[in-house]
């Protein structure tokens, strides 16, 4: 059996460049701290500045602070609409975006952007707010034959309540009239159709003062001294109050026809 030897060298060991193999695991601490060991290829470090088991490292043990070149992070700014709290810990926000301030979109704000009006692809008329216009809602409307006018709640229908002041254009035609109609005006914003006579050469005209016009057979005055008349009175007639009415005979009255001669008035056939 071999004998180990223990070799002590008093003023260091000349190895002669040779290699020293075989040699133990450390066994002290301090040896481990101030010796230059070499691991081996896939060895594990164990110790770190003079600490070893679980180390946790700190800004001393890399040379965070102290090393030329490198340093650590003092305070985060923002640019606006960002904003920090600056540090080394900041609270990064940002607030809601407003008339006059920059930032983000909150979702009240986002509704209202998605609830727009999606483009029209025309230029629409303008609704009131002219000189001396209201801000009514108007509806305006084909309907089969006739454009219909709704302003608010009220429906005009096709008797559109127009005034016309200064030079007026000519009407092409009157809603609701029929062929041979005549309107007239029963109010300041209400036109009315009379119906086309029935009787030939009878003339539109009113029986009182302000009432409606009816179809009556015109009263002749000739400057040449002749007055004709019909021989049949074809249709009623009223004489008017306060008048007198002549006729040349024989007269005969049509089936149905009533002539009217009021309190106080004549009528004479010759």
């Amino acid at each position: 059996m071999a004998t180990q030897k223990r070799f002590i060298a008093k003023n260091g060991l000349d190895n002669n460049g040779l290699s020293i193999i075989n040699v133990a695991d450390p066994t002290n601490a301090q040896d481990v701290a101030t010796k230059a060991f070499v691991l081996a290829s896939g060895g594990g470090v164990s110790s770190v500045n003079t600490r070893t088991g679980a180390v946790t490292l700190t800004s001393a043990d890399v040379g965070l602070g102290s090393v030329s070149n490198t340093a650590q992070v003092t305070s985060v700014t923002g640019t606006s609409p960002v904003i920090s709290s600056g540090g080394t810990t900041p609270a990064i926000s940002m607030a809601a975006a407003t008339a006059s301030v920059s930032g983000y979109l909150t979702s009240t704000d986002w509704n209202t952007f998605n609830n727009k009006q999606v483009a029209l692809g025309f230029t629409p008329i303008q609704q009131g707010g002219g000189t001396g216009q209201g801000t009514n809602k108007l509806y305006i409307g084909w309907a089969s034959s006739v454009l219909q006018l709704q302003v608010d709640a009220t429906n005009f229908g096709s008797n559109w309540p127009i005034s016309i002041t200064g030079t007026a254009t000519i009407a092409t035609n009157v809603a609701a009239g029929v062929a041979g109609s005549v309107p007239y005006q029963t109010s300041a914003s209400t036109t009315a159709m009379t119906a086309a006579s029935t009787v030939a050469g009878q003339v539109l005209t009113t029986v009182t003062a302000g009432g409606a016009p009816t179809w009556q057979s015109p009263v002749v005055s000739a400057a040449n001294g002749f007055i004709l008349n019909a021989k049949t009175i074809p249709s009623s007639y009223t004489i008017p109050t306060n008048y007198n009415a002549s006729s040349a005979g024989p007269i005969t009255v049509g089936s149905g026809v009533v002539v009217t001669v009021p309190s106080g008035s004549r009528w004479i056939i010759i």
